[in-house]
């Protein structure tokens, strides 16, 4: 997971600011007691985060890791499992897996709130999907992204796998 940007919006109304410094690069800054323990937990998280990436077959960044896996199995399926660690609470995510035989394709997605904890995983299957192929979860793409509490907007660096 890579930082895309920042999201000034969810900064503000979860007690942060988003700051341009001098060389132009932006960081988000608590600025209420709350937003201060919520970024103290977010370290936390990073350590707990770092280490079950460096345990797993991931695609690190600077934001956090995001992993899938998958194989060809009857009826012309290909099943999956995906999921991602960011390195902070999250606040919303959209997350999408894709697989592209040599005659079709097809994809699979999801959305919702949180996680809280930085980490969500899922299970699945898309159908359809005929003659071998590539699967993955989109390269820096708002399809594939969290956003955290603090603003900070993550995107995957899009791990893949092969299938027959």
């Amino acid at each position: 997971m890579v930082i895309k940007g920042y999201d000034v919006q969810v900064a503000k109304a979860n007690g942060y600011q988003i700051v341009t410094n001098a060389d132009g690069t932006q960081e988000s800054v608590p600025v209420t007691a709350a937003a201060v323990a919520q970024r103290n937990q977010t370290a936390q998280l990073r350590v707990a985060g770092q280490a079950k990436a460096q345990a797993s077959p991931a695609s690190s960044g600077d934001c956090g890791s995001s992993w899938v896996s998958g194989y060809k199995s009857a009826n012309d399926t290909v099943k999956f499992s995906t999921g991602f660690i960011v390195y902070g609470a999250g606040y919303d995510y959209s997350w999408s897996v894709y697989a592209v035989g040599t005659i079709t394709a097809n994809s699979w997605s999801t959305h919702g709130l949180g996680p809280a904890t930085g980490t969500k995983s899922w299970t699945g299957a898309i159908y359809h999907v005929i003659g071998p192929g590539v699967g993955g979860v989109p390269f820096y793409s708002a399809s594939a992204s969290v956003i955290l509490v603090d603003g900070t907007v993550c995107y995957s660096n899009g791990p893949t796998f092969t299938f027959v």
